[in-house]
């Protein structure tokens, strides 16, 4: 055999050290579907969050205020008085159709008798008329101040048959003369003249009366006139009677002038040395032969529609108190049916409260 005639070894090609082998690449492989899984799952928790809601529905209609309480600041403390009793005056103990008697010391009421049954007050009203007229004065003109009381007016007092002071038409008379005028002789005269001098009208005049009235809250009141003459929408009640004069009293002008039993009026041009005019109230005990007890001021009222009326101060060593009591008697002035009345109370349920 040839040996040339082999065939020449053939050639392994030379691997360039640069080249890579070829990667095989990996078959992926399919992802596991969680979709209903993460649905089964929720479906579940809403399922039991029903249930939850449906067993403690009860406890939902509770707000949750753990919040609130943690954030509110600790409230003062209001100390509440312990509930009292007021005590009926019998129809039968007094001759007045309403009473009210109060303890301003202890800010009590006592007793009453139809306190908030509309009624008149008669000359009651001029409590409002002083206590509107210092107010709306500036206290340097009350002894600087003089007002010409207008002699119509005086045909209108005489009329109606209305008490006065006793000033003349064409006087000029101080305004402090004026406002003790309206509480002591219950002078109409004093009244009007005031009333023209505020408010240019005693219709206006009225209008600034029913306006303290409302913010008082004497709901039950309406005034018509400054004196207290009749009309059926002039009314009042004893509890809104009591509510004014209790107001008024804060004041100390109209306390000095409500608890004074006399007073002489300055100089005017027709009166040089003055007049001297004294309170209903100690007039009307002194001349009836009452004892005026621990009485220190007050205002009587009459019309022959309202009746005897009547509102006094009394101080004892223990308290002051306010009686008003409104509609005593039959229409006529003739017995003192108001100061029985308050001398009755006074004895019977003051002592009670002091005893």
């Amino acid at each position: 055999m040839n040996n040339n005639s082999r065939k020449p070894p053939q050639r392994q090609p030379q691997r360039n050290n640069n080249s890579r082998p070829p990667v095989r690449r990996k078959k992926r492989k399919k992802r596991a579907n969680y979709l209903p899984l993460i649905i089964s799952v929720v479906l579940i928790a809403v399922l039991l969050i029903v249930i939850l809601r449906c067993t403690g529905k009860e406890d939902e209609t509770i707000p949750d205020n753990t919040e609130k309480v943690v954030n509110m600041s600790i409230p003062e403390i209001i100390v509440t008085e312990e509930p009292y009793h007021i005590i009926e005056i019998p129809d039968e103990e007094i001759y007045s159709y309403a009473a009210v008697l109060y303890n301003m010391t202890t800010n009590k009421i006592i007793c009453e008798k139809n306190m908030d049954e509309v009624t008149y007050p008669a000359s009651l009203t001029k409590i409002m008329t002083a206590i509107i007229a210092i107010e709306n004065i500036d206290p340097s003109e009350y002894f600087d101040t003089y007002i010409t009381l207008e002699a119509d007016m005086f045909d209108y007092i005489t009329v109606s048959n209305a008490s006065v002071a006793g000033f003349k038409a064409g006087e000029n008379v101080r305004i402090i003369d004026l406002l003790y005028g309206v509480i002591l002789p219950s002078g109409a005269d004093a009244c009007i003249a005031l009333a023209r001098h505020i408010a240019g009208s005693e219709s206006g005049f009225a209008d600034l009366m029913n306006a303290k009235a409302e913010e008082l809250g004497c709901t039950n009141t309406s005034f018509i006139n400054s004196t207290g003459l009749h009309d059926i929408n002039h009314r009042t009640t004893a509890r809104d009677m009591l509510t004014i004069l209790r107001y008024a009293l804060k004041n100390d002008l109209f306390r000095t002038i409500f608890t004074t039993e006399s007073y002489t009026t300055g100089s005017t041009n027709m009166r040089e040395e003055g007049f001297t005019f004294k309170s209903t109230v100690f007039r009307a005990f002194t001349n009836n032969e009452f004892d005026l007890g621990n009485i220190i001021g007050g205002k009587t009222g009459y019309t022959i529609e309202a009746k005897l009326c009547l509102s006094t101060l009394s101080k004892t060593p223990a308290a002051e108190y306010i009686l008003i009591t409104l509609g005593a008697g039959e229409g006529d002035n003739n017995t003192a049916y108001h100061v029985m009345d308050a001398v009755k109370l006074y004895d019977t349920y003051t002592n009670t409260q002091e005893n």
